[in-house]
């Protein structure tokens, strides 16, 4: 048996990566207290398995310490600092090197493969093992909106439930952990977890279910970062680590984005987005309020003149955000043509809704939105979507 650990900077947390008869595991502790214990770790992919007869090849240490900002962000300094190990691995089949990260609040590890070409991936082996030892466990029951409540899951029923990223597990001594993923894009796509009978506190990573076949990609590929943040829950709350995995940004010029309070009728009033009037009112309503926007919320093509709209609402010192459903943009030609034609009437921002899908189609939809948007400078409220993963940092 092979054991690499990599500590954070102050010492207190580690996370493990540990070769055992040709298998992968890891486990992770924050001082005495495990936030995972011996989960596994591999990936199938199509002709290629790469989740057991493993050599240790390379072993690789270093260091991370930066800063930078996101706008709109719950920190005005965002630090990335943290302990890295990479180790180089080979079977029979392939190679697979392993990407390890050990934060003050958290640990992070993936997976990547070299190569050229497409490539289809059959599934994760990765897990997160729940300590024994630990107190109630709160999940989500995934549903495609995410709209739903966090509950305390027993232990009985840990197999029966596909559950939603994050799910966060009292470990003792007052440390929680939350189990997530970061860096989830539209070449991979997001994930699920679900436990199997025979090991019911075993939480395995699974494809998003409506994605019926195998993640179609291309090499060379890296998986999402599994992620568990740690400390207490305000230690978790405040956390940017899901953001330091993910790429810096691609917007040179964030000045754009600038969050505020909006007015909204389509809640209580479904219909008050089809009637022209009715909108100039929440816009005075807006003004009157000190409100920064108003959004004209799904109805309003055809019956109500946008462009009209923004001007009555700029001299009142408003500004106009708009509704779109998904399946309306559902290529970058069409995402491309609208946006562009939206910005060009003064509008600020975009709420785009029900997506209602985790599968890597899906996901690349929120990356080439997010991107047209950014060029833009259009502002998004992704609804009815998929958790947030640290993509702020990108987008």
């Amino acid at each position: 048996m092979a054991c690499f650990t990599v500590y954070s900077p102050d010492q207190r947390v580690q996370l493990q990566v540990m070769e055992e008869g040709g298998k992968l595991f890891w486990q992770a502790k924050k001082e005495d207290v495990f936030l995972a214990e011996k989960s596994p770790l591999g990936m199938e992919l199509e002709g290629c398995s790469l989740n057991e007869g493993f050599t240790v090849l390379d072993e690789v240490r270093g260091s991370i310490d930066e800063s930078y900002s996101i706008a709109a962000f719950k920190k005005k300094v965002c630090r990335d600092r943290a302990n890295t190990l990479t180790l180089t691995l080979k079977n029979g089949e392939g190679q697979l090197t392993v990407e390890a990260r050990a934060y003050d609040d958290g640990v992070a590890l993936r997976m990547k493969t070299d190569g050229r070409g497409d490539c289809r991936v059959l599934g994760e082996k990765t897990g997160f093992a729940i300590p024994e030892t630990a107190g109630q466990v709160y999940g989500m029951k995934y549903v495609f909106s995410y709209e739903d409540h966090y509950h305390p899951i027993p232990r009985c029923d840990m197999a029966q439930n596909n559950l939603a990223f994050p799910v966060l597990v009292e470990c003792g001594k007052g440390v929680w952990a939350l189990y997530a993923e970061a860096a989830v894009f539209g070449d991979y796509g997001s994930s699920t977890l679900c436990a199997e009978k025979a090991a019911p506190m075993t939480l395995l990573v699974r494809q998003a279910p409506d994605q019926l076949g195998p993640t179609e990609t291309r090499l060379p590929l890296a998986t999402p970062w599994r992620v568990v943040l740690c400390g207490d829950l305000n230690d978790i709350a405040m956390s940017n680590t899901l953001e330091n995995l993910n790429p810096p940004s691609i917007v040179e010029d964030p000045s754009f984005i600038r969050p505020g309070t909006s007015a909204w009728s389509w809640m209580t009033e479904n219909d008050s987005t089809k009637d022209p009037v009715r909108c100039r009112e929440y816009v005075d309503y807006a003004a009157s309020m000190g409100f920064d926007y108003y959004l004209a919320d799904g109805g309003w093509p055809g019956t109500v003149d946008i462009p009209e709209l923004v001007k009555y609402a700029e001299e009142r010192g408003v500004k106009i955000w708009i509704w779109e459903h998904s399946a309306a943009i559902r290529s970058p030609e069409i995402a491309e043509e609208k946006l562009k034609l939206w910005a060009s009437w003064g509008v600020v921002g975009v709420k785009i809704d029900f997506f209602e899908s985790d599968g890597a189609h899906r996901v690349k939809q929120y990356d080439y939105l997010a991107e047209i948007a950014a060029k833009h400078k259009l502002m998004v409220n992704f609804h009815g979507c998929m958790k947030p993963a640290g993509e702020s940092r990108t987008w």
